[in-house]
């Protein structure tokens, strides 16, 4: 990430700006991901999304980076009432 945000609105953009391109990524693949769709997906210009993300490839980065952390909270059963669960349980939470 280029710049970390540091206020709770820019948090919330980045967030946002991340949200819409995993959906982009997921529906049109790598070879026809664009910042000016994410953009526009996320209801953003294109300038906000070089202000934290120098490039398309470190924006991936953050979605990669985002989802192996989802994956690794869901099957580490950090939280306490995930103690006791069982493996079919916690497969479906990453479904």
């Amino acid at each position: 990430m280029r710049k970390a945000p540091r206020q709770q609105r820019s948090r919330a953009t980045v967030d946002t700006i991340v949200e819409a391109a995993a959906r982009v990524l997921a529906r049109r693949g790598w070879a026809h991901f664009t910042t000016n769709e994410t953009a526009s997906a996320a209801g953003v210009s294109v300038g906000s999304i070089y202000q934290y993300f120098p490039n398309k490839l470190a924006l991936a980065e953050e979605i990669r980076k985002r989802h192996l952390d989802a994956v690794l909270a869901a099957i580490s059963g950090s939280d306490e009432r995930d103690a006791v669960i069982t493996v079919e349980q916690r497969a479906a939470k990453l479904v």
